[in-house]
């Protein structure tokens, strides 16, 4: 299942420039289950959230691999565009050092 994608179009969240998806509440720092039922649900639609990275580099310049680039996500951009997932060796330094996640955290105010 394509958490991220299933996440962001529930208005979850945004698509990190670390690939991640970004929540408002929790930053990159949870991690996501799939539940699957027959059960009838109710749908919704939610607006999609566009990338609040902004001008943040932090991900980029804190990554020691070199793995992530520093692209904002697009519609039309793959992962290929933000992170060399075969270079990927230290996957929790740029989660737990996102402003989002250390806002979270109780670290950023």
């Amino acid at each position: 299942m394509p958490h991220k994608t299933i996440a962001r179009l529930a208005g979850l969240g945004f698509i990190g420039k670390n690939n991640l998806l970004v929540t408002e509440d929790y930053g990159c720092g949870f991690c996501m289950c799939t539940v699957l039922t027959d059960a009838p649900i109710q749908v919704e639609k939610y607006p999609l959230i566009s990338s609040r990275c902004g001008s943040c580099h932090i991900c980029k310049r804190i990554c020691p691999a070199k793995a992530i680039h520093g692209n904002e996500w697009t519609l039309s951009s793959g992962r290929e565009n933000l992170i060399d997932v075969f270079k990927c060796s230290c996957p929790l330094k740029c989660m737990v050092n996102c402003p989002w996640t250390l806002k979270y955290a109780g670290v950023m105010e």
